[in-house]
């Protein structure tokens, strides 16, 4: 706790503070409404391919950023389902058996006893 005045005088320049922070934190965009500020950390490799990438194509950082994360989030519809992310993968590595599920315990045991006969 501070003496007397001084635990306000602290108080509101603590609050103006915060409040600055937050206005920087949110630029306005070009229809005038908040805009997001983030910020990213990239391994220098992916750094180095995305700086010659925008100073090819000559886009700014952001607009590349907010371009990416529009794409990725037009790609995925949020409901994806469990299912949906692996269904690409079943049956890629298939064995040709058809009962092989249903066997399991007599292939597992037939395995366990070539194993110990050795």
């Amino acid at each position: 706790m501070l003496p007397g005045g001084c635990q306000a005088r602290f108080s509101a320049r603590l609050t103006r503070h915060y409040t600055d922070v937050i206005q920087a934190r949110h630029t306005r965009t070009q229809c005038g409404h908040a805009g997001m500020s983030i910020s990213i950390r990239l391994d220098p490799e992916t750094e180095t391919v995305l700086r010659r990438r925008l100073a090819t194509e000559g886009i700014p950082l952001s607009a590349f950023v907010r371009d990416a994360i529009q794409e990725k989030l037009a790609r995925s519809d949020g409901e994806t389902s469990p299912y949906s992310l692996g269904e690409p993968l079943f049956g890629r590595y298939a064995s040709g058996e058809s009962d092989r599920s249903a066997r399991r315990k007599e292939l597992l045991r037939e395995r366990l006893h070539a194993k110990h006969r050795r």
